[in-house]
């Protein structure tokens, strides 16, 4: 047990039965390699909706192209930019902090099996190449020690993460609309991949939401059925 530890304030009446027990006793606080089990609910309530905004405006952008040729309607989409442009950020720096967390987590629940570190967990998503699938496979581990058996694989993860490769590809292309001297048929090009990415953001902010509930009450209902 050197990987989990369980620590309980002892009663004062041993001889109590366990439906007897003071109101008072604490719940048992379960430990492991990197500490304390984390609840995650605020993140994942936090993390629940900013995506939810974020697909809502990315909803809204898409009727405003097509109708772009409203000039009051120019001046909406202008004004949704700046935000538009944040939440993505802020998204980004919550999900990392949640990944870690919940690697925590996992390393707790399920040591013998665990094998990626909380801090290479996110590390993954920015080392090159490693980048292409590791962060799926660290993922799956993940998912795996917080349901606490190996699931048959669904489909959630692979398409999730193959649309975080192909909407990462897609910005890369669009910021590259913004070198100087590009062709009109460039252009021509990226506005058209953009209208693509649009409708995939969307399904990827959702597919997001799932994974991040899903494991998050997992660990949750693993930790308070644990026994020492």
């Amino acid at each position: 047990m050197r990987h989990l530890i369980s620590i309980k304030t002892p009663l004062t009446n041993p001889h109590l039965s366990p439906p007897h027990l003071s109101p008072f006793s604490v719940t048992p606080k379960i430990y492991g390699p990197y500490g304390v089990f984390r609840n995650n609910d605020l993140l994942k309530f936090s993390l629940t909706a900013f995506l939810i905004a974020d697909a809502m405006l990315t909803i809204f952008r898409i009727i405003i192209y097509q109708v772009a040729d409203s000039p009051a309607l120019t001046h909406i989409h202008s004004g949704i930019a700046i935000p538009k442009i944040i939440l993505p950020s802020v998204i980004l720096i919550l999900f990392f902090i949640w990944i870690n967390r919940t690697c925590k987590n996992a390393w707790l629940l399920d040591p013998p099996k665990m094998k990626t570190t909380p801090g290479l967990a996110v590390a993954y998503f920015f080392i090159p190449l490693l980048n292409l699938w590791k962060p799926l496979t660290t993922m799956i581990e993940l998912r795996n020690a917080s349901y606490g058996r190996n699931d048959k694989l669904t489909t959630t993860l692979p398409l999730w993460w193959i649309l975080c490769l192909l909407i990462a590809f897609l910005s890369l292309f669009h910021l590259v609309s913004y070198l100087p001297d590009n062709s009109k048929d460039l252009l021509t090009v990226v506005k058209k991949l953009n209208i693509v990415a649009q409708p995939l953001r969307v399904i990827l902010d959702y597919l997001t939401i799932s994974i991040i509930l899903g494991i998050t009450l997992a660990q949750k209902k693993r930790a308070a059925a644990w026994k020492p």
